[in-house]
């Protein structure tokens, strides 16, 4: 199966001071975006870190659990944490999508924007206020959303830098979804309407997923009706098919059995049943017998 995910930087990975990262392992997947500020020149990209940090540890052990995380964020916030010196206090904004089966969690620090789209309509946007960053504490609260369950149709996933989120507007979201015909498609009509509107020397980073169409499973309610209602039709067409044959009478050639007394067009008797048994002849004297 074709990946359904695709990303886009507008400055080659490590370059910039944005990264993101978009992997499937089975029925897992990871959308994460990070932003990274005021870092030093010449080290490892805070973005990056924090990026491969939140994916790598979803990917490794997945769950939507509260305790997975507040693992999650731990880790990197650490790692940011570890990597600020008295010159630089780097900080880094990120937000990731947690898919795992027909579910996923949003977990966000900082501006980044995600949403979830539903047959092409905006259902969910995440965070519904921005927070602080990693790094900006050695404990930090991110913003968690409960797990949600996809909707039945199309389910569809943005996750993007906030200058993105603040210069398309969901109408202008939604449009842009309603024409697209693949990952790939999508993002090109992001590109061009962020750029025409921003400018292209902008800098901006945005992931896209679309997810296969969720199939509707019957309820086991529904299921067992459907079976109870074979089994009564099955039963009834036995007792007709049944009926029919009795009120027809024996067909050509049945009308009884070699043998059996009383059936017509059969004579004779089995012995011990209808007729009596042929007299057993006497046992010849001991004198008679052959020696």
């Amino acid at each position: 199966m074709k990946f359904p995910g695709v990303s886009y930087n507008s400055k080659p990975q490590g370059e910039g001071n944005i990264t993101t990262a978009i992997e499937m392992k089975g029925k897992n997947s990871c959308l994460v975006l990070a932003e990274s500020e005021n870092e030093g020149k010449g080290q490892t990209s805070a973005s990056a870190k924090a990026s491969r940090i939140l994916l790598e540890n979803y990917l490794r052990r997945p769950s939507l659990g509260d305790e997975a995380m507040k693992q999650l964020a731990n880790f990197a916030n650490d790692g940011i944490f570890a990597m600020q010196s008295p010159q630089f206090r780097t900080h880094c904004s990120a937000g990731a999508l947690f898919i795992h089966k027909d579910s996923y969690r949003f977990l966000g620090f900082g501006t980044v924007r995600a949403f979830h789209f539903v047959n092409g309509q905006i259902m969910h946007a995440y965070p519904e206020k921005p927070t602080e960053s990693l790094g900006t504490r050695q404990h930090i609260d991110a913003i968690t959303q409960p797990s949600a369950k996809f909707g039945k149709g199309e389910n569809s996933f943005l996750i993007c830098s906030a200058n993105f989120a603040g210069a398309i507007t969901p109408d202008e979201l939604e449009e842009s979804l309603a024409e697209a015909t693949t990952a790939e498609h999508w993002m090109t009509i992001l590109r061009n309407l962020f750029e025409r509107k921003a400018g292209a020397d902008e800098e901006y980073s945005l992931s896209v997923l679309f997810m296969p169409k969720k199939k509707e499973r019957p309820s086991k309610r529904k299921t067992v009706i459907a079976i109870v209602v074979i089994l009564a039709l099955l039963a009834a067409a036995f007792l007709g098919m049944g009926a029919l044959r009795r009120s027809q009478g024996p067909g050509p050639g049945q009308e009884g059995m070699p043998g059996m007394p009383g059936m017509p067009g059969m004579p004779g008797g089995m012995p011990g049943i209808g007729a009596p048994a042929s007299p057993t002849p006497p046992a010849p004297p001991e004198s008679a017998m052959p020696m």
